[in-house]
């Protein structure tokens, strides 16, 4: 078992992607172009750039007597870590410089650049404190930076120029040109890449001199934003200055990546399938699965990878059976809640997806979608196509329309939820089953806590549910605590989970049984969770700390108290999100952390050794006040999802839309608006504090 590393492919390593052909092609271009020459090798994050000019460099990489070209490395992201903008500026071209020096030691040691290069620490430190606004203040630059005479740029190059001409022309090596690698431009800040891209451009543009950038276009178009405004207007200035700078564009041809051979090599590393070999039909489907959800960026795919070696290392500890239908549909399933995280939740909440209807999707969006003006005419064209003239079908289209990003997306979806029904020669059954249990093995790989989970049985190969409460008890006790924890858990956790149960079932009625005829039921998974009408209102589960047991508590919280965070006065314990909570880092770039998964519950921990509660009445308050915001819980997500939208919508601008939905969700998550519970009373005695 061994897992994938986020490094790009080394030099000389097997290229799975099939870009042999590419690869070979920008070789033999380099070696015949005039120069000087700048290429640009363009693609989105991970799309395998930093791979390709491994390759490229590996390939014209001979014997050492017979170096055609002398090849330098330069990480500009790497540079700029721990420095200014300005020193990055500075780092980078004197190290590309001193790499020129040193590729001949006799030419290095006779040139005048290489003396005044020793002489440079002082004029480094004051050409740090430079703004690098426009070119004219590059000659000023290089003179401080490098104790050059002259008053222009000019003169540096030329004195470049004089050494690679030197290095070239000695018979003491074999170099024919200079080829300089840029490698993670994208990673620096936009605008500081494109002051370097214009440096480097300003002062290399040499004779047997190639650039080849590995860049993102986009990366280019933030950092010329100040410059020359928004890009809607200025789209032509943009692609002009960047004509200016790369002479051969060369775009990563993801649309045409090998994916069946690239999964089979990432698949043999983490040895999915145990007992039987794989066969050609799984991969195409499995690269079919992946091409339609996480795309074809080989940095998702590793992570896709890497999420089923973890479950496949769960599976093998657990002594599970796993073959490759189980596989294809956890492949599916991770697929899904990477890319499309919304649809993932729903068919975690029904995996029995063959049997979705109306119903089902009117639970979660109270038809909402029949409200936008293009549902019509969209719905009745949707069901003109093979994708959605089935029930199921229909309902999914249904759930994936409310989200412009799903709704785009629909068609790949259906088509990935018929290949798992196709690929099953059994009845239906037998998909949903299949279904169940990958939702069960993507549990873990989840962003999102779920009462959904079930109990990993050792030997049993499954996750599923305990039988009953005494079930239930005895698999905490046993639990893989105990080594740790001998202790837990404790008499008095073990009594407020008892008084729970009894609460559970005398004054709520809950039944214990699928299908029984009551509103409340009790499930007992990795939590002991109370249902109301089939949608949890309470879910219970102790853990052990170094301070004693504690006893965490999950209920909804209500929009009829404008969604206050509960707090219980008496044991000063106070509710707050169980995620970090969604914010806004910068409303101009829309820079985001956290989820507003799970928004619409509270958590709090309760220390039974040490809290002085009575828990029976604790607990009938809860599930009386979680069960009457059950109602409008929805609201809070609905509300998030909107807001969220919202700023997107308005990406790039700071206008009052924005700034509102910023502020209405910086409200949601405010954890200091509070709403006070006297625990002798169980009443809310204020509105806040």
């Amino acid at each position: 078992m061994s897992t994938l590393t986020d490094e790009p492919l080394p030099r000389g390593g097997s290229d799975n992607l099939g870009l042999h052909d590419h690869t070979q092609a920008l070789i033999e271009f380099i070696k015949a172009t005039n120069t000087p020459m700048t290429i640009g090798i363009q693609g989105e994050w991970g799309s395998g750039k930093t791979s390709l000019m491994n390759q490229i460099v590996a390939g014209l990489q001979v014997d050492r007597k017979d170096q055609k070209f002398k090849q330098i490395w330069v990480n500009a992201w790497e540079s700029s870590l721990m420095s200014s903008h300005e020193e990055t500026l500075i780092k980078i071209i004197k190290d590309i410089i001193n790499d020129l020096l040193t590729a001949d030691e006799v030419v290095g040691s006779k040139s005048k650049l290489w003396a005044k290069l020793q002489l440079a620490g002082v004029g480094v430190k004051q050409a740090a404190k430079v703004a690098l606004r426009d070119a004219g203040e590059i000659a000023d630059l290089a003179q401080r930076a490098l104790g050059i005479e002259a008053q222009s740029i000019r003169t540096l190059r030329l004195a470049l120029q004089e050494i690679i001409d030197g290095i070239c022309n000695a018979s003491s090596n074999s170099y024919q040109g200079i080829i300089i690698y840029v490698d993670d431009l994208d990673r620096m800040k936009p605008g500081d890449a494109v002051s370097l891209l214009e440096l480097l451009k300003n002062v290399f543009d040499l004779k047997k001199c190639v650039f080849v950038l590995a860049i993102d276009y986009n990366v280019v178009v933030k950092g010329l934003s100040e410059k020359f405004g928004s890009r809607e207007d200025t789209d032509w200035e943009f692609r002009a200055f960047f004509d200016k700078l790369i002479q051969l564009p060369f775009q990563m041809p993801m649309a045409s990546y090998d994916i069946t051979t690239y999964v089979k090599g990432l698949f043999s590393n983490i040895n999915m399938i145990r007992n039987e070999p794989y066969d050609e039909e799984f991969f195409e489907n499995a690269s079919e699965v992946i091409s339609r959800t996480v795309g074809v960026n080989p940095r998702s795919i590793k992570r896709l990878v890497n999420s089923l070696s973890l479950i496949n290392l769960a599976n093998s500890i657990r002594a599970a059976e796993v073959d490759q239908r189980s596989v294809l549909f956890t492949l599916a399933t991770v697929s899904l809640q990477i890319a499309h995280p919304r649809i993932y939740r729903f068919l975690a909440m029904n995996p029995r997806y063959l049997e979705w209807d109306l119903d089902y999707a009117a639970q979660h969006t109270q038809r909402k979608e029949e409200q936008i003006d293009s549902w019509e005419g969209d719905f009745n064209e949707a069901k003109k196509r093979k994708e959605f003239d089935e029930s199921w079908e229909q309902c999914l289209y249904r759930l994936c329309y409310e989200d412009k990003r799903d709704r785009a997306k629909s068609e790949a979806i259906s088509q990935v939820f018929n290949l798992l029904k196709d690929y099953v020669e059994e009845d239906d059954e037998v998909v949903m089953a299949l279904t169940a249990g990958a939702i069960g093995d993507s549990s873990v790989t989840s962003v999102e806590a779920s009462d959904i989970l079930t109990l990993p049985q050792k030997g049993s190969g499954k996750w599923r549910k305990a039988e009953g409460f005494e079930s239930w008890i005895n698999n905490r006790v046993s639990s893989d605590f105990k080594d740790r924890f001998p202790s837990f858990p404790g008499v008095s956790t073990l009594n407020a989970l008892k008084i729970l149960h009894e609460v559970a079932i005398e004054r709520f009625q809950a039944s214990e049984e699928d299908g029984a005829r009551s509103d409340y039921s009790l499930h007992y998974t990795g939590a002991i969770t109370l249902k109301f009408k089939k949608k949890k209102v309470l879910s219970v589960w102790p853990s052990p700390s170094k301070q004693g047991d504690r006893l965490n508590v999950q209920v909804l919280r209500s929009p009829k108290n404008e969604n206050k965070f509960l707090h219980i006065e008496g044991v000063e314990r106070t509710f707050s999100l169980g995620r970090k909570p969604f914010r806004i880092l910068n409303i101009d770039t829309r820079e985001s952390e956290g989820t507003v998964y799970q928004s619409e519950f509270q958590n709090c921990a309760f220390y039974p050794e040490f809290d002085d509660v009575d828990w029976a009445a604790l607990f009938t308050w809860l599930v009386d006040f979680s069960s009457d915001a059950l109602e409008d819980s929805h609201m809070i997500r609905n509300r998030l999802e909107q807001l969220v939208s919202d700023l997107h919508s308005e990406a790039g601008s700071t206008s009052e839309r924005a700034l509102a939905a910023k502020a209405d969700i910086d409200l949601l998550f405010d954890v200091n608006r509070l709403h006070v519970v006297d625990l002798n009373s169980l009443e809310i005695k204020n509105e806040g504090r």
